[in-house]
């Protein structure tokens, strides 16, 4: 102390973690200075008791990041009694604004970020087109799953799913099943290498926010149109072993259709534990009554041979899981995917690709108005409510506007 510095060696003596003084605080005046040395303390406090009668791993995993808890468990082995002299004061706050950093930056993969293409970016596979994905439940719980097909007509020998996110995964908290990846900056790009029907699984995982997204993978190299009906109401059943792994179609009714535009209706009755035969240029048609159906409490299994590519289902009849949106949230979901959403003339739920949403009776109304509004491309006008009904008129008036602001709108 008469020397007017302290040895490194002789901080834990002061339960302090070292610092230098001459550049640490140059700049900082005494009130300043007593502060800093008391959340010094009081660090240095927190973690030497962890170690002693804690568990550091538990205790500690909020402000520090793993590897880092490691390097201190280890310098803990090495010297018990002088750990603390292998870590700056400094340092510590680094690693603690780095763990921060990562959980002000929590793991999101929206369906934007979500790009399929075949061999080459340039054979891109367009979602809600070739690539149908519906969220399983929310996405802002800590467990994210989606199911994802893939309609591969054009049987490309590898299919890619690149996933761009906005934090840098490990790769230890990467499961990719059987599929290889590569990195672009913070993106992943997954490459599956297959044929006919083979199904996949990728978790990629956020460990410090506790965040999980699951994508399980069903790619199929047949036409979407086999496949038009059940892009609501599907989800894959994945497997460990491959063999078990099956389409699941949930809310199927006493009626379900596949290749809907086939020239040639074939109806045949739904039984469970059959193989059925689709042709490109045939409508597949499978009845079956409420009573049968309510039989089958554990799922009817099928399969269905498309033009020699043949697709295990298991069928549910409950419901499909819609989720309710508000208005707020149509508007930035619209322009978050510069995608609209399509609504039913009298039904009560609308969609955006392969996800069912429903809404209250007062929104629902007013999309309705929207619509109509959109269709008959009304600049102005009033809304009139039908006498002893639930219409609504609109009466259009006359808007005086330049040609190229009219023609902007329209």
């Amino acid at each position: 102390m008469s020397s007017g510095s302290i040895k490194k060696e002789n901080y834990p003596g002061f339960r302090l973690f070292s610092v230098e003084g001459k550049t640490d605080y140059q700049n900082e005046g005494k009130t300043q200075i007593d502060k800093k040395i008391k959340e010094n303390h009081e660090l240095f406090e927190k973690i030497d008791r962890s170690i002693r009668f804690g568990n550091l791993e538990a205790d500690l995993t909020e402000e520090f990041e793993e590897g880092f808890l490691t390097r201190i468990e280890k310098c803990r082995k090495d010297d018990p009694e002088h750990w603390s002299i292998f870590f700056t004061y400094a340092e510590m706050l680094a690693a603690m604004e780095k763990k921060q950093v990562k959980k002000d930056n929590p793991l999101n993969i929206d369906l934007k970020d979500i790009t399929v293409y075949g061999d080459m970016p340039l054979n891109a596979l367009p979602i809600d087109e070739k690539v149908l994905i519906r969220n399983e439940g929310s996405m802002k719980t800590k467990k994210r799953t989606r199911s994802v097909i893939v309609f591969n007509a054009d049987k490309y020998p590898e299919i890619h799913m690149r996933l761009e996110c906005n934090a840098r995964i490990m790769n230890n908290d990467i499961s990719s099943d059987d599929a290889s990846y590569v990195r672009d900056g913070k993106s992943l790009v997954f490459c599956f290498t297959r044929e006919d029907v083979s199904f996949h699984k990728i978790e990629i995982k956020d460990a410090v926010n506790n965040i999980t997204y699951v994508f399980k993978v069903c790619i199929i190299d047949i036409f979407p149109e086999y496949l038009n009906s059940i892009k609501r109401n599907f989800v894959v059943d994945y497997k460990k072993t491959k063999k078990k792994c099956k389409v699941k179609l949930i809310g199927v009714g006493t009626d379900l259709v596949f290749n809907s535009n086939g020239a040639t209706n074939v109806s045949e009755k739904l039984n469970d534990n059959t193989r059925y035969e689709c042709k490109y240029d045939e409508r597949l048609h499978l009845y079956t009554t409420e009573e049968e159906l309510s039989d089958f409490g554990s799922g009817i299994c099928i399969e269905i041979n498309f033009s020699g590519i043949v697709l295990p289902f298991i069928l549910f009849p409950d419901e499909v899981k819609s989720i309710e949106m508000v208005g707020r949230k149509i508007f930035r979901e619209k322009f978050s995917v510069e995608k609209s959403f399509q609504i039913e003339e009298d039904g009560d739920h609308f969609y955006r690709g392969s996800q069912e949403y429903h809404a209250k009776s007062n929104l629902l109304e007013e999309l309705r108005i929207e619509k109509k509004i959109i269709h008959e491309r009304i600049l102005h006008g009033k809304c009139k409510q039908i006498h002893g009904t639930d219409d609504l008129k609109i009466d259009t008036e006359e808007l005086v506007l330049p040609l190229s602001l009219k023609q902007a709108y329209y």
